[in-house]
């Protein structure tokens, strides 16, 4: 019996048929269960560490270590940033587009996105979800925040602001594909 299916080499237990109960309740998986962000290498120290959705398992697959940081985190808690947190859309494609090898499954408006290459899966929510059917190609970032105010109640800034944070973290996490900014406006030099 394994956690998750992406930390396959951590095994808590075999299963003989009968009962679950005796793995679900040993030790090695209340172990696992048990930890928190505050036990966790850089992320004990972030302001964000109660409300992040936090995978275990893909910091451990990735860096064999349960207890560091997870290397799709992009923030900074000892500076307080996030990359490019500025404004500028350092990176991002002027019409951002969704990398069509990966799978996205929608449930109950939210969304899920997974990353075959690496394991990795991605929970999205409801705006999050609707800004990732706007990354086709054809829907620049005003366009996506215009769509996103006839959808929702909210101040324009604060929406241009969120929407700029998930296509930064998009690309961190390397859900776009396409050219960048940068690299049409080297291009055209």
């Amino acid at each position: 019996v394994i956690p998750c299916i992406f930390a396959r080499d951590l095994v808590v237990g075999r299963y003989k048929g009968g009962n679950l109960a005796e793995i679900v309740r040993g030790p090695r998986l209340q172990k696992l269960w048990s930890i928190t962000l505050d036990e966790v290498e850089v992320c004990r120290d972030c302001e964000y560490r109660y409300a992040c959705w936090d995978c275990r398992a893909i910091a451990y697959t990735a860096t064999g270590n349960l207890y560091a940081k997870s290397p799709r985190c992009a923030y900074d808690p000892y500076d307080g940033r996030w990359p490019y947190e500025e404004g500028e859309m350092e990176g991002v494609p002027e019409r951002p587009r969704g990398r069509e090898d990966r799978i996205c499954r929608e449930i109950d408006g939210e969304g899920v996105i997974f990353d075959p290459e690496t394991g990795s899966m991605h929970s999205l929510t409801k705006t999050a979800a609707l800004i990732w059917k706007l990354c086709d190609g054809k829907h620049g970032l005003n366009d996506i925040v215009k769509e996103i105010l006839e959808r929702f109640e909210a101040q324009p800034d604060e929406v241009r602001r969120d929407v700029e944070e998930t296509l930064r973290k998009f690309r961190t996490l390397g859900l776009l594909r396409g050219e960048t900014s940068e690299d049409a406006g080297s291009r055209r030099m």
